[in-house]
């Protein structure tokens, strides 16, 4: 019994030490945020909300805020859109070419951001498309189109069979089956993939960093760009507005579907 109750209290310590070493950056740059100091440092120089403040009024932040929310949500209403019947499909299909079709859809796993980014940086300044926010959500849409496969996939895999069969016995058409059946039942995972697609475009700048101009700077980019040499607060204040807004989708997600049912959707 010591030995099993001293193996709990070291898997606690590691748990504990693991945790605390993923929070502290997040949690150094949040109290960073509430500097008083003009040059971000710790610990800060003071406490004060003026750097959230001027977060707000930093026209190049606000827009740069702005064309993250127009890219991402172009992008993950694509992703859903495309993602999901493809992945019904797909999972459905008995065809001998499946791992074929598997391959060329995940292949923005295999290939290199920036493989990917000079070659919509080609397509694009040919298109006349550098710059265009829509744009961009489309190209981030093709890169980041698998992770809402996988997450959707892995719903459709966990879905009884005879939930279709039955729906179909009883007069149902295809459409109306998947609207009514399928898509219902599969919701968890439609809802954790454009959660997933939504965090990642709004981080996203290997990709952005070829796509964007002056005038449409995404946030990642805006502040890579102000981060360097003497870095202010204001930095640290649009880190914990990441934050937040991760919170507030988390928090979304688990009203909508529940967390639970989002993570068993992924297994």
């Amino acid at each position: 019994m010591s030995s099993a109750r001293g193996a709990w209290i070291a898997m606690g310590c590691v748990v504990a030490l693991v945790s605390m070493f993923l929070l502290m950056p997040s949690l150094l740059m949040a109290i960073s945020a509430l500097s008083a100091g003009d040059v971000l440092n710790f610990p800060p120089e003071g406490v004060s909300l003026r750097w959230f403040l001027a977060l707000l009024q930093n026209d190049e932040m606000r827009t740069a805020l702005v064309n993250s929310f127009q890219v991402s949500l172009i992008c993950t209403l694509l992703s859903v859109l495309a993602g999901t019947p493809a992945s019904v499909a797909l999972a459905r299909t008995s065809w001998k070419i499946k791992p074929v079709i598997e391959l060329f859809l995940f292949l923005p796993f295999i290939i290199p951001a920036v493989v990917t980014a000079v070659g919509f940086l080609t397509v694009y300044g040919e298109a006349d498309l550098i710059g265009r926010p829509w744009a961009l959500g489309i190209a981030l849409s093709a890169f980041n189109l698998p992770f809402m496969m996988g997450a959707v996939m892995a719903t459709v895999n966990r879905l009884d069979p005879n939930l279709e069969e039955a729906a179909a016995s009883c007069g149902a058409r295809p459409v109306e089956r998947f609207l009514t059946v399928t898509l219902p039942a599969i919701m968890p995972g439609v809802v954790s993939g454009a959660l997933l697609l939504f965090v990642l475009t709004f981080n996203e700048y290997v990709v952005s960093s070829f796509l964007v101009d002056v005038r449409s700077m995404t946030l990642p980019i805006e502040i890579f760009n102000q981060g360097r040499g003497v870095t202010s607060p204001i930095v640290a204040a649009a880190s914990v507005l990441y934050l937040l807004i991760s919170v507030v989708a988390i928090i979304g997600v688990d009203r909508l579907v529940g967390i639970e049912s989002v993570f068993r959707s992924e297994h």
